[in-house]
C-alpha cells in the first residue's frame, strides 16, 4: 500500500481508490502536466513485451474509452474517470439488482459501450475482460470503457475467487491458450473452455453486460467460479427477461458458437436502434441511412466503391437517389475472376470466385468501402462451384470435393453441412437455418445449416423434360422458394415455380411463375423483400435486361409487369437485401487478333474485332478456330483465315463450347457441345462438306483439347459427379470409345500432345497450385493409356503449347508472364530452365504459329482485361425511374 506523497517518477500519489484482483488504483498528480491521474500498480514487474502492447494500446483515441497516458515497470497511469462503475450504477455492490433498466435509459450506455468495442476492434485490440467493474458512467452520461485491451497480457488468477466481479486481469500467470482469462460471469463459452479469445469474445461480454441492465440479473451465476463457468457452457438465457424489441440484438450476441454469434459489433448499430414497443404503442418511424464511400483511381486499379445500410422501420422516410457506380477489377487478377459472384445480404461485401495470383481458384472477397480485394485462404474450389451467403452475411455456403460446406468469413475452418448427390446448382438460407439447394439430375433438397443429412423437397418431372430443379432462392417468409425447372444450359429459358418446404416433393405447386433465363453462373433469378415482407420483388433476366416484377408473398403471385433496371450478362446479377443491387459488365467485350513477335510488338492485325471467347491456332498457322458470343450469350465456332484476314461461321445454333481441337492435317475440327442436356463432342470440316457429326454423346460437360498426330486419339476433359475435372481419351474407331486416364481428387486439364505423339501435358492442382506436366502416352492393343508425369513448370503454370518440331514447349503463369523451356525429344524428356518469353501478355494467347517465331493473341479492344461490376446503391428507385 502507497501512501499520501510517495513518488512514482513524475507522479505523487494522492489517495487510494481501490483496490482488486488486478491490483491497487491510486488518484496521483502529475506534476509535468498538472492534471490528476489513475495510477494502477501491480505487483509484478512488466514485461518488454507488456510494455510493446500496452503502448499499443495507448495510440487508442476514442471519447468512450478511458486513455493510457503512460507505462512504468510495474503501474500504468490512466485518465481519471470521476463517477461510478456500471456495476455501482445499477445499484450492485455486493448484490444482484432485481430491476432492469428501462429502455431509453440502457440503449445510450450501451450505444457508447459498443462504439468502443468498435473502435479498438478496427485497431486489433480486444478488450477479453469487458464488464460492469470495467466502464464508468460519468455525471454527464458519457461512458468510458476502462483497462481496454489489457486483458490480453494478464491471465487468471491461480484460484478461485468468491467475488466474481474481482477482475483478474494482472494475475501473475502467462497468457496462453488453455488458460482462462476474464471474469467467469462475463466469459464467453470459449473463454470458459480456456481456448483462445477474439472480438467474438468482447460481443458475447457485450450481450452479458445489455441484458443485466435490461433484466436486472446477472444472466450467469453459480456459487464459485466454476460453477459459474458451467452456467456459461450450459445455461441458455431466459429471453423473457429482457423486451422483445431487444431480444434478436442479443440473440446474436448471446450465441454459444463463436462461428454463429454477431461477427462485429459494429453490425450491433443498426439493432442498437430499436425502441420500446406495447401493444398500445403507434407504428413506428422506419429510418433509412447509407454510407457512401469512394476511392478514384490508381496506376494498377481504378476502384469506385460504395455501400449503402439500410435501417428498416415500419413507415419508410423518403427513399435515398438510387446510385450508380462500376468497381473495376484489378488487370493482374485472372479474367475468371467475376464470372460467379453474390453481394452479401448486408450489401457490405462482394464475393467472387476466380483464380489468384497463387494459381489457385477460391473465394475473392471485396469490401464496397475499401480497394483491396481479399483472398479467403485454405478454400480451394473446383470451376462451376456454386455458392450463397447466410442471411447474417457471417457465412458462405459452398460446394467442394462433393460435399456442401460452410465457412465463417471471420476466420476458422470450413465445416462440412452434408454430402452432395451431385453437382449443386444454386441454393437459399433462411433466417430459421435451413437451406435448400439444387442437384444435378434432381429436384431441390433441403438441409439443417448445422448439419444433417438432405431429403427432396421438389420432385423432377420426366414428363416436362426436366432435367434439375435450379437455383431455389428463399422468399421472406423463409418457408416459400422460387427455383427454375429444366436444363441448366447457359442462355435458354428457364420456368420458375414456387415451392415451400412445409409440402411433400410430390404435391408442389405446378404453376408456373414467369420464364427466366439462364447464364454461365447459375439462374437469372433473386428475390428481393419489402420491409414489411409481405411483399417485394422477383427479379429475373430476360435476354440481357434484367427486371424486376412486385409480387404477392401471401398468395405467392405476380403483380404488374416487369421493369427493367440495367443490363446483365451472362455472369448474372445478384442483390442485398440493403437495396444494392451488383451485376456484370458484358463478358462479350471486343476483342482483335493480332500477331505479334516474341518482344510483344504487334506485326499485324487480323480482320476486324469481335466478340471472341476462346480460339485455336491450326498446326499449319494459317487458320483459327474462334468461339464468339452471340446475343443469347451461346457462343458458336468461326473459321479465321490468318493469311486473308477473312472469318465464316462453323456452327449458328449456341453451342456453348468453348474449346476444340484441331487435326493433324489441319483440315477437321472437335469441339465440345455444351447444351444440357446434350453434352458430347462434335466434328467438322472446315470446307463445310458433311456438316457437323457427333464423335461423342456424354451426359455431362466435356471439353476436347488436342488431337493426337496421327489421328487416332481426341484428348478431352470431362467435369466428374462432384464437378472434378478428369482426363480422357476418345478413340477415333469405327465406334468411338472413351477411355479415362486420369481421374485423381485433383482437377487436371489436357493441353495438347507433343509433335511426335509420345507425350501428352496437361495441368494439375495436386501440389496445391496450378502446374504444367508432361506424362508418356502410351497405347497397347488400340487402349491408350499414361506412364510417369514429368513437371515442367516451376513456381506454377497453366495451359501449353508445343512448337512445332517439339523443341520448345511454352505455358502461362498467373502472374501474365509467358515462360518457354527447352526440350530434347525422344522417350525420356531432356528439360531446360523455364525462361520468360514475355513479362505481361497483353490478351489472350490462342497459339503460335510452326516456327514459335509469332504468337497470335485477341487484345481487349477499350474495356480492361476484366469486364468491372456495375453497382447500384438504392435500385429500388429505378422502378421510379429514379
Amino acid at each position: 500500500m502507497l501512501t499520501p506523497g510517495t513518488e512514482l517518477g513524475p507522479y505523487e500519489i494522492i489517495a487510494p481508490i481501490g483496490a482488486g484482483g488486478m491490483g491497487e488504483v491510486y488518484r496521483a498528480h502529475d506534476s509535468r502536466t498538472g492534471r490528476d491521474v489513475a495510477i494502477k500498480i501491480s505487483a509484478e514487474q512488466f514485461s518488454e513485451r507488456f510494455s510493446r502492447e500496452v503502448h499499443a494500446v495507448a495510440a487508442l483515441n476514442h471519447p468512450n474509452i478511458c486513455t493510457l497516458y503512460d507505462v512504468g515497470p510495474n503501474y500504468l497511469v490512466l485518465e481519471l474517470v470521476e463517477g461510478p462503475t456500471l456495476a455501482e450504477y445499477l445499484g450492485r455492490v455486493g448484490q444482484v439488482a432485481r430491476a432492469g433498466l428501462p429502455l431509453d435509459k440502457a440503449l445510450p450506455i450501451a450505444r457508447q459501450i459498443a462504439d468502443a468495442l468498435d473502435a479498438a476492434h478496427d485497431k486489433g485490440i480486444v478488450h477479453r475482460d469487458l464488464k460492469p467493474a470495467n466502464i464508468k458512467v460519468k455525471s454527464d452520461g458519457v461512458v468510458k470503457v476502462l483497462d481496454f485491451g489489457l486483458a490480453r497480457i494478464g491471465t487468471e488468477q491461480a484460484g478461485e475467487s468468491a467475488d466474481l466481479t474481482n477482475s483478474p486481469t494482472f494475475a501473475p500467470l502467462v497468457t496462453g491458450t488453455g488458460v482462462i482469462l476474464g471474469t467467469a460471469a462475463y466469459m464467453a463459452p470459449e473463454q470458459a473452455r480456456g481456448q483462445v479469445a477474439d472480438k467474438r469474445a468482447d460481443i458475447w461480454a457485450f450481450g452479458v453486460i445489455l441484458f443485466e441492465m435490461l433484466s436486472g440479473r446477472r444472466l450467469f451465476e453459480g456459487d464459485t467460479a466454476s460453477d459459474t463457468l458451467a452456467s456459461v457452457l450450459k445455461e441458455e438465457p431466459n429471453w423473457n427477461a429482457v423486451p422483445t424489441a431487444a431480444r434478436p440484438l442479443l440473440r446474436r450476441c448471446l450465441e454459444k458458437d463463436p462461428k454463429r454469434r454477431l461477427r462485429d459489433i459494429g453490425d450491433a448499430m443498426p439493432l442498437l436502434d430499436f425502441e420500446a414497443a406495447s401493444p398500445r404503442d403507434q407504428p413506428r418511424e422506419r429510418r433509412r441511412s447509407a454510407l457512401l464511400a469512394w476511392a478514384t483511381a490508381g496506376i494498377l486499379l481504378a476502384v469506385a466503391s460504395a455501400i449503402a445500410v439500410v435501417h428498416f422501420r415500419e413507415k419508410a422516410l423518403s427513399t435515398p437517389d438510387a446510385v450508380r457506380f462500376e468497381i473495376p477489377l484489378p488487370p493482374a487478377i485472372n479474367r475468371t475472376l467475376g464470372l460467379t459472384f453474390s453481394i452479401s445480404p448486408d450489401g457490405r461485401r462482394l464475393a467472387s470466385l476466380g483464380f489468384g495470383l497463387d494459381g489457385r481458384y477460391h473465394f475473392h472477397i471485396r469490401a464496397l468501402d475499401a480497394l483491396e480485394i481479399r483472398e479467403v485462404p485454405d478454400i480451394d474450389l473446383a470451376l462451376g462451384s456454386a455458392f450463397f451467403w447466410s442471411p447474417d452475411s457471417r457465412f458462405l455456403a459452398f460446394e467442394a470435393d462433393g460435399k456442401l460446406r460452410s465457412t465463417d468469413l471471420s476466420g476458422g475452418a470450413a465445416r462440412v453441412v452434408c454430402d452432395l448427390p451431385g453437382r449443386m446448382l444454386g441454393g437459399s438460407w433462411n433466417r430459421d437455418d435451413v437451406i435448400v439447394f439444387g442437384v444435378d439430375g434432381r429436384g431441390v433438397m433441403r438441409v439443417a445449416a448445422g448439419g444433417g443429412s438432405p431429403s427432396p423437397v421438389t420432385k423432377v418431372d420426366p414428363a416436362r423434360k426436366e432435367t434439375s430443379h435450379i437455383g431455389p432462392t428463399f422468399l421472406a417468409d423463409g418457408r416459400h422458394f422460387i427455383y427454375g425447372r429444366g436444363t441448366y444450359r447457359s442462355g435458354s429459358e428457364v420456368p420458375v415455380f414456387v415451392g415451400s418446404i412445409d409440402v411433400q416433393p410430390d404435391q408442389q405447386d405446378s404453376r408456373e411463375l414467369l420464364t427466366t433465363r439462364m447464364t454461365q453462373a447459375g439462374l437469372g433469378l433473386a428475390f428481393a423483400s419489402a420491409s414489411d415482407r409481405r411483399s417485394g420483388h422477383v427479379l429475373y433476366l430476360r435476354g440481357r435486361s434484367l427486371l424486376a416484377q412486385p409480387f404477392d408473398v401471401a398468395n405467392q403471385r405476380l403483380l404488374g409487369n416487369g421493369v427493367p433496371l440495367v443490363e446483365a450478362s451472362d455472369a448474372g446479377f445478384s442483390v442485398s437485401a440493403t437495396g444494392v443491387l451488383v451485376s456484370k459488365a458484358s463478358g462479350a467485350q471486343n476483342y482483335q487478333l493480332a500477331w505479334i513477335d516474341r518482344q510483344g510488338r504487334t506485326l499485324e492485325t487480323i480482320g476486324e474485332p469481335g466478340p471472341y471467347s476462346n480460339g485455336v491456332v491450326s498446326p499449319d498457322g494459317r487458320k483459327a478456330a474462334v468461339f464468339k458470343v452471340g446475343n443469347t450469350d451461346a457462343s458458336d465456332l468461326w473459321l479465321v483465315d490468318l493469311v486473308r484476314g477473312t472469318s465464316s461461321p462453323l456452327t449458328f445454333n449456341g453451342t456453348s463450347a468453348i474449346t476444340a481441337a484441331w487435326s493433324p492435317d489441319s483440315k477437321q475440327l472437335a469441339f465440345g457441345l455444351q447444351q444440357a442436356p446434350a453434352f458430347g463432342i462434335l466434328h467438322t470440316a472446315i470446307d463445310g462438306a458433311r456438316g457437323v457429326e457427333t464423335s461423342l454423346n456424354a451426359d455431362r460437360p466435356v471439353f476436347p483439347t488436342a488431337w493426337s498426330p496421327d489421328r487416332r486419339f481426341i484428348l478431352y476433359c470431362m467435369i466428374g459427379a462432384r464437378t472434378k475435372q478428369d482426363i480422357a481419351a476418345l478413340s477415333l474407331t469405327d465406334k468411338p470409345v472413351s477411355t479415362m486416364l486420369l481421374n485423381t481428387e485433383y482437377n487436371e486439364f489436357p493441353t495438347g500432345f507433343s509433335p511426335d505423339g509420345r507425350w501428352m501435358t496437361y495441368f494439375s492442382y495436386e501440389s496445391g497450385r496450378s502446374e504444367v506436366y508432361a506424362r508418356p502416352f502410351l497405347v497397347e492393343s488400340g487402349s491408350p493409356s499414361l506412364g510417369s508425369k514429368t513437371v515442367i513448370s516451376k513456381g506454377g503454370g497453366f495451359y501449353s503449347w508445343w512448337r512445332s518440331d517439339g523443341r520448345e514447349l511454352f505455358y502461362n503463369t498467373f502472374t501474365g508472364s509467358l515462360m518457354s523451356v527447352a526440350v530434347t525429344p525422344g522417350a525420356t524428356l531432356t528439360l531446360g530452365e523455364p525462361v520468360v518469353v514475355l513479362n505481361a501478355l497483353e490478351g489472350a494467347l490462342y497459339g503460335f504459329d510452326p516456327e514459335g517465331k509469332r504468337l497470335l493473341v485477341a487484345k481487349p479492344v477499350a474495356l480492361p482485361a476484366a469486364p468491372p461490376f456495375n453497382v447500384v446503391l438504392n435500385w429500388q428507385n429505378l422502378l421510379k425511374g429514379g
